[in-house]
């Protein structure tokens, strides 16, 4: 190549499956820093490009369903809870009373301004 002149280089596919492993292109390094598939470089001097592959851990699979389970059965503990407390009838509507009782101390503490 002449000096001064922009080189293309690409990789494709960036994505390979070999013995029932995958792997994927995650950019360049050395003299280029990028993630993109295809990029250029300024040749005026010896340049060194190397591709980085890795391959991705699909740990997330994993770790998706402790992160997601526990909420329908913490809801489902404390509505058995209240229920028990008394505190919620089983419609999920506050007992009577304390409805009136919440509105009217909110009324008192706020007072419009004149």
């Amino acid at each position: 190549m002449s000096e001064g002149v922009l080189a293309p280089f690409s990789v494709s596919p960036t994505e390979v499956v070999s013995a029932e492993r995958r792997f994927a292109f995650r950019g360049w390094s050395g003299d280029v820093n990028v993630t993109a598939a295809t990029s250029t470089i300024l040749m005026n001097a010896p340049r060194h490009v190397t591709e980085i592959w890795e391959e991705p851990s699909d740990w997330w699979w994993f770790c998706l369903p402790l992160a997601v389970i526990p909420f329908p059965i913490l809801y489902y503990v404390v509505r058995r809870k209240r229920r028990k407390e008394g505190s919620t009838p089983a419609n999920g509507s506050p007992p009577p009373g304390r409805l009136e009782a919440f509105v009217t101390a909110v009324r008192t503490r706020i007072r419009p301004r004149r």
